[in-house]
């Protein structure tokens, strides 16, 4: 396992935001972490999300862009992309925002970020099905006092199917 330190404060939800809107013409961005609102832009976000959500391109991407391919640019911004039987490396909630870091096929070192506009009952250990729009690519510190950088998906639905300790 990766010495990850996946840690968000209110400023890096703020800076999701800002760079998504900078960047691209696009309304699927993280919370904007207004507190007093911030139960109003989750719902309108999570909403943006999964009416730009498409199944069937989802499925089709989660098969054709690679790891690799995912994590070396931003390319693939507001495309729709799916990840199953992923496992929870960590979780965090903050402003009405859950951050997860996910892994598939067993391999940790191939991380994914998971911003959540909402909360989900998911937590470490736990086995998800990710929906949503691929964002920009999430860098983060870790313990070890380097960094990180992962692809990130916009999510409006992310789905408990299990747990690690069930799958043995």
């Amino acid at each position: 396992m990766p010495d990850d330190d996946y840690s968000r404060s209110e400023s890096s939800s703020k800076n999701v935001e800002s760079k998504s809107s900078k960047n691209h013409n696009s309304s699927s961005s993280v919370s904007d972490g207004e507190s007093s609102s911030s139960n109003d832009s989750s719902a309108d976000t999570a909403a943006k999300i999964s009416k730009q959500y498409n199944d069937d391109s989802a499925t089709q991407n989660a098969s054709k862009y690679s790891y690799g391919e995912l994590v070396k640019s931003s390319n693939h911004y507001g495309e729709s992309f799916k990840l199953s039987n992923a496992t929870v490396y960590q979780a965090q909630e903050n402003n009405n925002t859950t951050y997860l870091l996910v892994y598939i096929n067993d391999d940790s070192d191939e991380l994914y970020s998971v911003a959540l506009a909402g909360t989900t009952p998911a937590i470490e250990d736990d086995i998800v099905n990710v929906q949503g729009l691929l964002g920009e690519l999430d860098s983060y510190d870790t313990k070890a006092g380097g960094s990180n950088t992962v692809p990130n998906i916009l999510s409006s639905n992310v789905e408990v199917t299990g747990h690690i300790s069930d799958a043995d």
